[in-house]
């Protein structure tokens, strides 16, 4: 009986001293300074791409040109590029973009003064003996104007909610350049939540001191931060 006691104390021991270094292992890399390294280069085939994406589980990255032209690449598998159109209006071509990555949400601006937005809505595809694959589907909004006519949007950012959209674009046209800003709503009702419809917009401009060329929309579209041509 003695000898079961020693045997199980001692294995006591030893699986508190295992717990120890095991939580020692994980806490030492904490204490090292970070390193990146390349694990290899994938072609993409496309060229003049203006905005990378990428699914949570950085598996099915995407390209977009100016174009309207977006390509998926498949990292941990064999699949062919899987290519996609933007419906962009007749003529125009994308001049500004905006991407939420957390939504998968995309904000284009147009050549001709209007805006896109659309969802890259991602999902895991199981199949039979187990293997996990990402797929995914694009949904895209009706364009909509928002700059003068004449002009083209090069800058935007958008901020989204459950009940609130806010577009901001720079509108540059011949001679001048407009800041807007666009907000929409929606409601929930007993069948479930309406569309956005537009609850107000501003052209801010009068409030700049410079050339807008750039703009962010802060957290909440509660301000916005604008960078002006001339550095302010």
């Amino acid at each position: 009986m003695t000898r079961f006691i020693f045997v199980g104390g001692l294995g006591v021991i030893i699986a508190i001293f295992g717990i120890f270094f095991f939580i020692l292992a994980e806490i030492i890399p904490l204490f090292r300074g970070a390193s990146v390294e390349s694990i290899g280069d994938l072609p993409s085939g496309q060229r003049g791409s203006i905005l990378i994406g990428v699914d949570e589980w950085a598996e099915y990255p995407f390209l977009l040109d100016e174009e309207g032209h977006l390509s998926f690449h498949d990292l941990h598998g064999s699949r062919d590029v899987r290519r996609e159109d933007v419906p962009l209006p007749e003529k125009a071509t994308i001049t500004s973009v905006s991407y939420l990555q957390e939504l998968q949400l995309l904000a284009l601006g147009l050549s001709n003064g209007q805006y896109l937005t659309g969802k890259v809505l991602y999902k895991p595809v199981f199949a039979a003996d187990g293997s996990r694959t990402i797929d995914v589907d694009l949904e895209w909004d009706p364009a909509e104007q928002l700059g003068p006519e004449g002009s083209e949007l090069i800058g935007i950012d958008v901020f989204v909610s459950d009940q609130r959209k806010t577009v901001a674009a720079i509108a540059d046209g011949e001679s001048d350049g407009h800041l807007i800003v666009r907000s929409l709503v929606r409601k929930r009702n007993p069948f479930g939540v309406s569309s956005f419809k537009l609850d107000n917009e501003e052209d801010l401009t009068d409030q700049l001191e410079g050339y807008p060329v750039e703009v962010l929309v802060g957290a909440n579209a509660e301000s916005l931060v604008v960078r002006c041509e001339q550095g302010s």
